[in-house]
Order: C-alpha cells, then sequence, then structure tokens
C-alpha cells in the first residue's frame, strides 16, 4: 500500500539555560506499507538546508530509522 500524506515533525532541544529550540516541519510525504512495515518518505526543500534529498523514516516494531539520500546522505 502507498498513500500520499501530510507530514508533521516537532523537535525540541533544551538548552543549557533551560531555554527550549523548537522546530516544526510540516510537508507533503508518502506513507507506504509493505508486509508489515511502515516508512515515510518526503523531499526535503530549501527551507531546511537539506534541498535535493530524500529523507525516509523506516518505523519498526522498536527502532525507526532516519535515511537520507542525495545531497546529503546519512543514516540514524
Amino acid at each position: 500500500m502507498e498513500k500520499p500524506v501530510i507530514i508533521s515533525i516537532r523537535g525540541v532541544q533544551t538548552l543549557e539555560e533551560g531555554q527550549e529550540d523548537v522546530m516544526e516541519l510540516v510537508t507533503q510525504g508518502i506513507l507506504r506499507q509493505e508486509e508489515g512495515e511502515l516508512s515515510l518518505t518526503y523531499l526535503e526543500s530549501e527551507l531546511t538546508g537539506l534541498e535535493g534529498t530524500l529523507t525516509t523514516f523506516q518505523i519498526e516494531r522498536d527502532r525507526v530509522t532516519l535515511l537520507r539520500v542525495g545531497e546529503v546522505n546519512s543514516q540514524m
């Protein structure tokens, strides 16, 4: 199964002074489900500083893996 979705990501980083730095991203993406595994994929934009990069979250029962392929390549 594959379907278009709106992806909303919110990250919060706590600074030494106790202040929070909040970043939010809302973008169009694709949800895929194959053989019980889920993935969310979206294209990065100039706003994120990663234009030309495809980002995928592979979602498993005990783990989420972030993959980036293109201008920036990484796996976390």
